[in-house]
């Protein structure tokens, strides 16, 4: 399932992880169900279809909010931030980015490339509005990462 993602295969991707997601669930793999929920709600996104692709990404981030795990939290607040995007929610969709950038710097092992992924869609959403200001600061954070890890 993961292969097609990669090789941005989204139809296969989907129905994969949708069947995995049912042989987790028949052995009751919490964790697991959750994972591929996440992969279907990013698939759809991918495809474009904003409706989807949030309804597998909050199941997927209620999943990682009870189990109280910050990488599967941030990557399931991604998926439903740029589902929202999609469906033209932008507000909830800057809250989401804001959080998924924030937890992905913090701690011992930051998620460079979700911060910067974060950051870039929020700059997307910032040239929309007209925010060159906002612009300007998220281009200089980013630049400061960039520098660093490429």
């Amino acid at each position: 399932a993961n292969a097609y993602g990669h090789l941005k295969r989204w139809p296969e991707s989907i129905t994969t992880y949708k069947k995995a997601r049912e042989i987790f669930k028949e052995l009751k793999q919490v964790p697991e169900v959750s994972w591929c929920d996440q992969h279907i709600g990013e698939g759809y996104v991918e495809l474009g279809d904003g409706v989807e692709g949030l309804a597998a990404g909050q199941q997927a981030l209620e999943v990682a909010k009870i189990r109280m795990s910050p990488p599967r939290i941030m990557k399931a607040q991604f998926v439903c931030a740029k589902a929202h995007i999609l469906l033209g929610n932008n507000e909830e969709a800057i809250e989401l980015l804001g959080e998924v950038s924030y937890s992905a710097a913090a701690g011992d092992e930051p998620d460079w490339k979700l911060y910067l992924a974060s950051e870039e869609e929020q700059k997307r959403l910032a040239i929309a509005q007209g925010a060159m200001e906002q612009v300007q600061i998220i281009e200089r954070r980013m630049a400061a990462i960039r520098e660093i890890i490429e």
